[in-house]
């Protein structure tokens, strides 16, 4: 049976085990410390408030970069917040208790009804800040590397091409899906977060990987690596594997009848008379109406540019 003094040790650890919430005495210390904290909102707001800028006036000086409340990176920090995807990263505080780095954290903090777990470093040297997010930012790609390329398995090479296949299709899908077609002036940038994009490479894994590796290597497979043929190939495998891996076979191969999808696919890919200036994404558009073609069993007059493929 727990005795009175075992019952009070385990208490006591339990409570130094909680992380504590970050408070004006925490951030008003000079000494340097880094710990866990929880964050609440009300006081998300009240560091904006107070130790984001010095008022007017008021010495010494001190003023943050502006605060972009409305671009893409800061409505998505709010967003992870909300979905449960944001997690702890790393608030600075200088010697002056002025936040030296993390303000559009703070402010997607503030804007959620959710206590937030963060690692705190105060104490820190105000000049520092001069320094801060100066390096080079992390691409989708480099996140997608970090995630998924010992896990697929592929060479250098095959994981470059599996990521440009599948960053362009879901850019096309996404673009569907907003807007029920594709210009083609291009893709629209929608700003995926990592774990939606992380998804869509998962839930596309097959057909990602099969597009990639799937054109021949050499000086007649060459020119059908391009991603306007890339990416449309996964789309196809998607929807009806057994007729990709024949398109790809006779549109590399050649030698079919003109009104073939398939010859159109190449001439689209290999450069039409009087279109060398076509957009990559209405090419891509282009060999789409031609795959879909082939899989309906039609012969192809005219190339279109509108698709019922939903890849």
């Amino acid at each position: 049976m727990e005795t009175v003094i075992e019952r009070r040790i385990r208490k006591g650890k339990s409570a130094a085990q909680k992380t504590p919430y970050l408070d004006d005495a925490t951030l008003d210390n000079q000494c340097p410390a880094v710990k866990f904290m929880v964050i609440t909102p009300k006081f998300a707001a009240k560091i904006l408030e107070e130790r984001n800028s010095t008022p007017a006036g008021k010495a010494p000086a001190f003023t943050n970069r502006n605060l972009r409340v409305n671009c893409k990176k800061t409505q998505r920090l709010i967003l992870d917040i909300e979905d449960g995807n944001f997690y702890p990263t790393a608030l600075k505080f200088g010697t002056n208790g002025k936040l030296l780095d993390g303000q559009h954290r703070v402010y997607a903090i503030s804007k959620q009804n959710k206590n937030v777990k963060m690692i705190v470093e105060s104490g820190a040297d105000v000049r520092s800040m001069a320094k801060l997010d100066r390096g080079k930012a992390r691409t989708m790609r480099d996140v997608l590397g970090l995630s998924l390329f010992q896990k697929w398995g592929l060479t250098p090479t095959g994981w470059a091409k599996a990521q440009q296949v599948g960053i362009r299709w879901q850019a096309w899908s996404e673009t569907l899906k907003s807007h029920k077609s594709v210009s083609s002036g291009g893709l629209r940038q929608l700003n995926p977060t990592d774990e939606e994009m992380e998804k869509f490479f998962e839930a596309k894994k097959k057909s990602i990987q099969w597009a990639a590796g799937i054109v021949p290597t050499g000086q007649k497979g060459q020119p059908f690596k391009r991603m306007a043929f890339m990416f449309p190939l996964a789309v196809m495998h998607s929807v009806n594997p057994s007729k990709a891996l024949l398109f790809v076979n006779e549109a590399i191969g050649g030698g079919q009848p003109k009104s073939c999808p398939t010859s159109k696919a190449r001439n689209i890919i290999l450069g039409e008379k009087g279109r060398g200036d076509e957009t990559y994404i209405s090419q891509a558009q282009r060999v789409l109406f031609c795959m879909q073609r082939y899989i309906d069993g039609r012969k192809v007059r005219r190339v279109g540019s509108t698709t019922k493929i939903k890849g």
